[in-house]
């Protein structure tokens, strides 16, 4: 649901996190925005499935392992 990708992203921007771990929270992150983007299409809620799309593209990007930072 969108509370569990908001809890994440608070997570990760908490800068409590190790290297490490903000990359694996990252992963899921993406992954949870791509399933809740799809579900959000798929019942025709296209502007809230477009905001989680871009959000997975933005921590593909930014999360890029040698680009050396992580948000």
């Amino acid at each position: 649901s969108a509370r569990i990708v908001e809890f994440s992203l608070q997570q990760i921007q908490s800068k409590k996190l190790s290297s490490e771990q903000a990359h694996q929270a990252i992963a899921v992150l993406k992954k949870k925005c791509m399933i809740y983007g799809n579900g959000c299409a798929k019942r025709g809620r296209k502007e809230e499935a477009e905001h989680y799309f871009e959000l997975a593209a933005k921590y593909e990007k930014d999360n890029n392992p040698g680009s050396g930072q992580i948000f």
